[in-house]
């Protein structure tokens, strides 16, 4: 929904507001960079107000709604979240009271998907689930697929695991334990 709001100079600002749905650190991240290139590109007089939803809030029936308390007058909803997983039926049911509501403005969902290839987009569970909820809502959608960059740190718990091992097999190098120590090790 667009609401006008004004600024302390006497000026009016149209504010939009936008529900991000995100399963990862970075995939928010990327969604916000999304609301930031759409706000630039809306010019300076529009600003978008976005709030943050993770996928574990939204399996916490509290939480649940209370998100859907401030998403009843988001017309944009930008799911961030891995392709190549099934989002939980909770979640997909809260996506679509959303979506039923959204439709009210015109509304779109956005799915931002990482985690697999572009080439494979279109047959991965996620897409097909949340390109059937716009479909059956009446809503725009629109998806595109994060490639990983070289930069960016994965912050997935496998990769976080991961790192902790290769740093604690460091360590053990470095620091040997005492020959007369008692503390045995767990294997």
């Amino acid at each position: 929904m667009k609401t006008t709001s004004h600024l302390p100079n006497g000026d009016h600002a149209s504010v939009f507001n936008v529900l991000i749905v995100y399963d990862e650190l970075h995939s928010a991240k990327h969604a916000k960079e999304l609301c930031d290139r759409l706000e630039r590109r809306a010019g300076t007089e529009d600003r978008l107000d976005h709030k943050l939803w993770s996928l574990d809030a939204l399996q916490v029936p509290a939480l649940a709604a209370e998100a859907a308390a401030e998403a009843c007058y988001a017309p944009l909803c930008i799911v961030a979240v891995r392709g190549d997983v099934h989002l939980p039926m909770c979640v997909k049911s809260w996506i679509s009271r959303w979506g039923r509501e959204a439709r009210r403005f015109d509304g779109a969902l956005v799915v931002q998907l990482h985690g697999i290839v572009k080439k494979n987009e279109e047959i991965t569970p996620t897409f097909l689930s949340l390109r059937h909820i716009a479909h059956d809502a009446g809503l725009e959608f629109l998806s595109e697929v994060i490639e990983p960059s070289a930069d960016e740190p994965d912050y997935t718990l496998e990769a976080i695991h991961e790192h902790a091992r290769m740093k604690s097999a460091l360590l053990e190098e470095s620091f040997p334990a005492p020959h007369n120590s008692t503390l045995h090790r767990g294997e």
